[in-house]
């Protein structure tokens, strides 16, 4: 693009810019060619410009210049400069509200911008039917155009229509087509002239049936204008013959409507020869078009997206497997670190051998020693390093026969053994601290082999995008008035997901889930909403089969200000819910701390997506090497809501329940709660829920108070469904029966969707 220079400025014109507000305010002259309706329908276009977000500085002058073209005096002027005033003004009050603005209000200012034009006149002239014409014509018009110019001009020409916006743009088609028969010039119609052109643009689509029914709407625009009937079937078979032979060539098209408008003309039925030649004209416009502009003008071609989609997984593919090498170097760290010796160097033999070479290798008395012995001291001192790492000292006691009868230094020797002692001592609980870490790394990075291995997987899953799956969809959706500008697949069956872009409005209709679900055979469930700027990606993925219903009931112990029980309500990806229970020893401030502690790090592992046993594990050894004594019983139940399996994880927790229609099954725990033992053993349980049933979680001040038959036993009295109700009646009975300690109740129940 050259930029133009005039008095040493430059400025940039862009080509497009300057053709669509050329195109613009040639509307606004056919449109006001109409006559007495024609303020009325070039208002319709106005306010579809201005929705359609043209720039209100520049289509107001081309309206008033438009206008003033066909409607004279100064009271013509003041109507004309009605609708850019009151548009200005509406655009100006929602942006300082900061919120869009809505089709209705667009169209509202229409009516109201002809009933002060149409109000006048009734005044001055009385002409009371062109008021309600000016009214009528404003609305429909208005909407059409209002709702039509956004499709066009903003999501584009290539875009599928919805069913009302079809609508919309077949009427202003058919008055489009009205005001273009009422210009002529020596018998040369314009009509025929756009009909050309524009048939040939649909015939580039494919489809005939879209062709035929353009020609139909053009045609009755022209019969409301001359009620010449015979134009309707001229028209229609004119577009016949166009598809019929596009598949040859564009230019056989053009041939063929020209041809069979010279018959026409022959035969004496609706056109004369000036239409043949205008047609021959329109339609050869479009032939000598250059390709890129027809391949706009025509539907969209499948093929970039499909070379799009292959770019797009086969990138996947590579990120898939760096992935996947990624994962097995922090396995090979993990088995590295894992395969550390655990045996601790610092035994009593090794203190007995450095304390014989470095003290008594340097007593001038050594060689006596060494000669009785007939080797070094160390085996002597064995029995004074024993006691030492035993019981941490050693005293004249324990000095072996030899050496009371022979070394004149023992004194010296118990100060040197027993400081030696306290060094190896120092080093074995740093060996083990160390080799702690060194467990904790091995877990965690076998953890993160495990995460990057589940993301090599699902990036090797290809995604589609233009396929028949997506094109089904989005055609399904446009029958609803959803418009799905972009359609993404991604997987097959149980595990695939849909990313949707579609319109703000479109977002809470309910036909939009339904409609997925129903093209793809499988039952969807949204996601999230993402923005993306004038338009909204709806994710979609595969909708649980169950829900669950879930009711907490609390108290504090009296006196504390906080509980030491914790609860986590969590829900790490769609089809999995965590219900997590943790009891700190005593109650108050430091066993609320203990247990929020433990929550938080379970909390974070399973939302980076770690394993349930990896997790406890780590967690059991993170708060082991805190030292500080803060023990938690943890009590964990995991929920699928795909299949109904529930997996309950006990340390050290009370027992759990789980109630069916005919049953209780009592879930025990032997573990010790986590941070005691370096090694956790965890009570896990795998068991199958059905819809309606209910497991119960509570903390040791509940079970203490009620026993494991009092839960039972309330459990089956309190007939109900209603989770909250039920745990809201075992902690007003642990409270009735004297419990002191703080309580906690978790119900759930599996609910069939």
């Amino acid at each position: 693009m050259q930029p133009i220079k005039f008095k040493s400025k430059t400025y940039a014109v862009n080509p497009q810019v300057a053709l669509r507000y050329t195109c613009s305010f040639l509307l606004f002259l056919l449109f006001f060619s109409t006559g007495k309706i024609g303020f009325a329908l070039s208002l319709g276009v106005f306010a579809g410009l201005a929705y359609a977000r043209q720039n209100l500085a520049i289509i107001s002058p081309l309206f008033v210049v438009a206008g003033s073209v066909f409607l004279d005096g100064w009271m013509a002027l003041a109507f004309l400069a009605v609708p850019p005033v009151m548009f200005v003004s509406l655009y100006f009050i929602y942006h300082r509200m900061r919120r869009n603005v809505p089709v209705w209000s667009v169209v509202l200012f229409s009516v109201l911008c002809a009933l002060v034009e149409g109000v006048t006149r009734l005044v001055l002239f009385g002409d009371g039917l062109r008021l309600a014409l000016s009214i009528v014509l404003s609305a429909i018009f208005g909407l059409c155009c209002t709702i039509g110019g956004y499709a066009v001009l903003i999501r584009g020409i290539k875009c599928r229509f919805t069913l009302d916006e079809t609508i919309c743009i077949s009427l202003f088609a058919v008055a489009f087509a009205y005001a273009t028969y009422g210009v002529s010039l020596y018998g040369f119609q314009l009509f025929y002239l756009v009909f050309g052109f524009v048939t040939m643009c649909f015939c580039a689509s494919g489809k005939q049936g879209a062709t035929l029914t353009l020609s139909l709407l053009l045609s009755l625009g022209a019969v409301l204008k001359s009620f010449d009937f015979y134009i309707v079937g001229v028209c229609v078979m004119l577009g016949f013959s166009a598809s019929a032979l596009c598949s040859f060539s564009r230019f056989a098209s053009s041939i063929a409507m020209t041809a069979l408008a010279l018959i026409f003309w022959l035969l004496k039925v609706a056109v004369g020869y000036e239409s043949a030649v205008l047609i021959f004209v329109g339609s050869m416009t479009y032939c000598l078009l250059p390709k890129e502009v027809r391949s706009r003008l025509a539907r969209p071609s499948r093929d970039k997206a499909d070379t799009l989609c292959a770019m797009v997984n086969r990138d996947r593919m590579s990120v898939a497997g760096r992935l996947s090498s990624v994962s097995d170097v922090f396995l090979d760290l993990a088995d590295q670190l894992d395969g550390e010796d655990e045996n601790n160097p610092y035994t009593a033999k090794r203190l007995a051998k450095e304390v014989a070479k470095n003290y008594c290798g340097r007593c001038s008395e050594r060689n006596k020693c060494f000669s009785a012995l007939g080797s070094d001291t160390s085996e002597v001192i064995a029995p004074l390093a024993e006691a030492v790492m035993s019981r941490g000292k050693t005293t004249i006691l324990d000095v072996p026969n030899f050496l009371s009868s022979r070394c004149v230094k023992v004194h010296n020797l118990l100060s040197v053994v027993n400081n030696a002692g306290e060094s190896y001592k120092t080093k074995t609980a740093l060996g083990k601290e160390i080799f702690s870490c060194k467990k904790v790394m091995s877990e965690q990075f076998a953890g993160m082999s495990l995460i990057l291995d589940s993301l090599s997987q699902e990036y090797s899953k290809n995604i589609t995008f233009a396929g028949e799956d997506e094109e089904r969809v989005e055609n399904e959706l446009l029958k609803h008035n959803i418009v799905a500008s972009e359609t993404v697949i991604a997987g097959k069956g149980a595990s695939s997901r849909v990313a949707l872009t579609v319109r703000e409005v479109d977002v809470g209709k309910t036909m939009l889930v339904s409609t997925v679900s129903k093209c793809l055979k499988n039952p969807y469930t949204i996601d999230k909403v993402t923005d993306r700027g004038e338009e909204k990606t709806v994710h979609l993925v595969t909708a649980p089969t169950f829900e669950v219903a879930y009711g907490i009931s609390e108290k504090k112990r009296d006196g504390q200000l906080v509980s030491g029980d914790s609860k986590a309500v969590l829900s790490p990806s769609p089809n999995k819910k965590i219900f997590a229970l943790a009891d700190g020893m005593g109650s108050g401030p430091k066993a609320s701390l203990a247990s929020m502690r433990s929550l938080n790090m379970i909390e974070n592992f399973y939302k980076a997506g770690f394993e349930d046993g990896l997790i406890l594990s780590m967690v059991n050894q993170l708060l082991c090497l805190v030292g500080d004594e803060d023990f938690s019983a943890l009590d964990i139940a995991v929920i699928d809501t795909a299949d109904g399996g529930l997996d309950i994880i006990k340390l050290g927790a009370t027992s759990g329940f789980i109630l069916r229609k005919d049953a209780v099954e009592v879930v025990k725990s032997t573990a010790p709660p986590v941070g005691i033992l370096d090694k956790i053993n965890p009570v896990t349980a795998r068991h199958q829920l059905y819809d309606g049933d209910m497991v119960i979680l509570a903390s040791d001040g509940v079970v203490d108070a009620l026993g494991e038959s009092g839960v039972i036993n309330l459990s089956c009295e309190v007939n109900t469904s209603n989770p909250q109700t039920l745990a809201d009646k075992i902690l007003l009975s642990a409270l009735g029966e004297g419990a002191q300690d703080d309580c906690t109740v978790m119900v759930m129940r599996l609910i069939a969707l």
